[in-house]
């Protein structure tokens, strides 16, 4: 099983995985099914997911061949059903969310591009546009966070960096790790000023560049800007 994503809820941890939500119980360690808005597509693998700031689940899937655009991006509303966010990707990575919760933030992974999206008060999104496109030599935008300024951090997937980008979509800053395929990213600490990035080994990995490269650690270093509080899921 592959954990694509999780977020926090009232009722443990919820799990993306292959091809199914579930709940973790924290307590017990047992799991139980949750939902499948996908319908059983065997096509689609559940991936990166975010709950916004209203308390609405967002979680994208991706295409197991990895070249078909046809990952959908969900919304989940507690109490109210699934409904889709947008469509015709190949990988779907990201979300996250402006700190006043009127813009979503989306990586579409093999676009290489970021995209912005309005966001109403009823979890709809509309007026899509590139916030930001990489260069191949970046590598492919992965996780995405946000900071209490509004400054969008992307975690570059074979790019070994971390980038911020400030709410106009200019880059600010760029943070190198010694590991190239660099997956998530999220803040953490008393004040929220650590941020936190994944890495992990990616399929041109080998035996000789991995003596260089520390896939797989977590690292942490300290910023100037706090993040945000990342929302609990009310189920």
């Amino acid at each position: 099983m592959t954990i694509g994503s999780l977020v926090l809820t009232d009722k443990g941890l919820l799990l993306a995985v292959d091809h199914a939500l579930h709940l973790l119980d924290t307590r017990t360690g047992k799991t139980r099914f949750f939902a499948d808005p996908k319908q059983g597509k065997m096509n689609l693998v559940y991936n990166d997911g975010k709950v916004d700031r209203a308390g609405r689940y967002w979680v994208g899937t991706y295409d197991v061949s990895e070249r078909v655009p046809n990952a959908l991006f969900y919304r989940m509303v507690p109490g109210s059903g699934w409904a889709v966010g947008d469509k015709g990707f190949v990988i779907c990575n990201g979300p996250t969310f402006s700190p006043d919760n009127r813009k979503l933030y989306f990586s579409d992974t093999v676009g290489r591009r970021i995209f912005s999206y309005d966001l109403d008060d009823a979890g709809s999104i509309s007026g899509r546009r590139v916030f930001f496109a990489f260069a191949n030599i970046d590598g492919m935008p992965d996780g995405l966070a946000v900071d209490s300024a509004g400054n969008v951090w992307c975690a570059l997937f074979g790019g070994s960096k971390v980038v911020c980008i400030d709410p106009k979509g200019t880059l600010r800053r760029s943070l190198y790790l010694p590991a190239a395929f660099v997956t998530s990213l999220c803040f953490a600490g008393p004040e929220l000023k650590a941020l936190c990035v994944t890495t992990g080994w990616g399929s041109s990995t080998t035996e000789l560049t991995k003596a260089s490269d520390v896939g797989g650690a977590v690292f942490m270093r300290p910023v100037d800007i706090a993040g945000l509080p990342e929302p609990i899921l009310a189920l």
